[in-house]
């Protein structure tokens, strides 16, 4: 999401030396580097991302000349790796160094102490309560010739900190929230992400926290969920069965809707060798200065002087791989599902399917069985990658390495759609 670091160096006075051949005396200074940020919130891309950021910021506040350096902000530690990210990359949690200092260990204090220790330092969900109970997932890092003395907290409610407790021994008063979730059963919202959409929903004009709830935050839920990637969002443990793509199993899909989304496209009725000459000429045409978005069906009637019409993509047959944020299955259309288009259908495009018959691996879509939603995540960054790829493997002509914007290894990176269980390529 381009988070950011903020950082300023101060020039500290740390001693005064004496000059005795001029009689002077000059001050001796400590640069000392302080940072705020915010780092990547929610599970999934942003568990992928927040080490990278820590690292990065340990690299700034380790700078040559450097002699102390400091970073406070929202740390987003929901995930129990967030736990070490401070230590492996040479930073002081302030908060841990402050317990170790003002008792003889853990092991040693009473139980009901640590908890009480523990619960002083959370730092959020305080204001507003939320579906969650407070945790500490504000931290000041540092590094250096600096040392922790003191800290506290700032902005609390004027209450108890039993009674700030009690209100999260049973869920805060949002339980329409899940009435987003119920309509995308069997597979369910993660709480984080759910969370998440719901702190930034009640933001926005017209909300805000205070039930009962306007349609409108339903519907901001609702839309960050199709423009998500369901393997954020969605809980991986529930969905759809593991083995849909086995190649030697028949089944049918639960009449109950399954969400799913398209990772991968193409068009099976006509060869690739065809498809891939009408991708170059394409190409060709729009490097010319034409908009693949113009005006006309899929561009048909968009034409210029001597080089006719924009070619266009024969339109046959559809397959798909599909996904449910865990497990990826092929997919074709059994009948035509006019509204998709190999040029206009992006990836990460959501549906509902029901009663859908898989057969040797490939579900069967037609109309009846499914309801497009809408939507895109950002599996769309790499769709003319992933669509040459799959024009190179029926041509059995080697993959293209993976474009640099899109390094696997690169924090947040894309990764391409895993290949269903057990099936051949179509």
């Amino acid at each position: 999401m381009g988070r950011d670091s903020l950082y300023v160096d101060l020039d500290w006075p740390s001693s005064t030396a004496t000059d005795s051949s001029q009689s002077t005396s000059k001050v001796k200074k400590t640069k000392i580097r302080i940072g705020n940020t915010h780092l990547e919130s929610l599970a999934g891309r942003g568990d992928r991302v927040r080490p990278n950021q820590v690292e990065s910021i340990s690299s700034f506040l380790s700078c040559q000349g450097i002699s102390g350096g400091l970073v406070g902000g929202d740390m987003n530690a929901i995930s129990p790796s967030d736990a070490q990210l401070a230590e492996k990359n040479g930073l002081s949690d302030a908060w841990i160094m402050l317990r170790k200092s003002g008792s003889k260990g853990e092991e040693e204090a009473e139980e009901g102490k640590v908890q009480a220790d523990e619960s002083l330092g959370h730092t959020w969900g305080h204001q507003p309560p939320t579906v969650f109970p407070p945790g500490r997932l504000d931290k000041v890092l540092f590094n250096g010739c600096l040392k922790v003395e003191s800290m506290e907290r700032i902005g609390l409610v004027d209450e108890s900190l039993e009674k700030t407790l009690a209100r999260f021994k049973k869920p805060a008063d949002i339980p329409d929230i899940h009435k987003v979730e119920r309509a995308y059963v069997p597979a369910f919202l993660t709480p984080e992400w759910l969370q998440g959409c719901y702190e930034w929903a009640i933001e926005e004009p017209g909300v805000g926290p205070v039930p009962p709830y306007p349609p409108k935050l339903f519907e901001l839920i609702e839309d960050q969920l199709l423009k998500s990637n369901l393997s954020e969002s969605m809980d991986l443990e529930t969905g759809l069965p593991h083995d849909i793509g086995d190649f030697n199993k028949t089944l049918t899909l639960p009449a109950t809707s399954t969400l799913v989304e398209i990772t991968s496209l193409t068009e099976i009725g006509h060869s690739a060798f065809q498809l891939d000459q009408i991708r170059k000429a394409r190409e060709e045409r729009i490097q010319a200065g034409l908009d693949e978005y113009g005006e006309g069906e899929e561009d048909a009637d968009i034409e210029i002087e001597g080089e006719g019409p924009m070619p266009k993509y024969p339109r046959g047959m559809l397959s798909f791989v599909l996904s449910d944020g865990k497990t990826s299955f092929k997919a074709c259309e059994y009948r035509t599902l006019p509204d998709l288009s190999l040029v206009r259908t992006p990836l990460g495009f959501k549906m509902h399917l029901k009663n859908v018959r898989v057969v040797r691996g490939v579900a069967h879509l037609e109309p009846k069985n499914v309801t497009l939603l809408g939507g895109h995540s950002d599996l769309q960054a790499l769709t003319s990658y992933h669509f040459r790829q799959n024009l190179r493997q029926r041509m059995n002509l080697p993959p293209e390495p993976m474009p640099e914007q899109a390094d696997e290894n690169a924090a947040g990176a894309i990764p391409p759609p895993p290949p269903p269980a057990g099936a051949p390529p179509v």
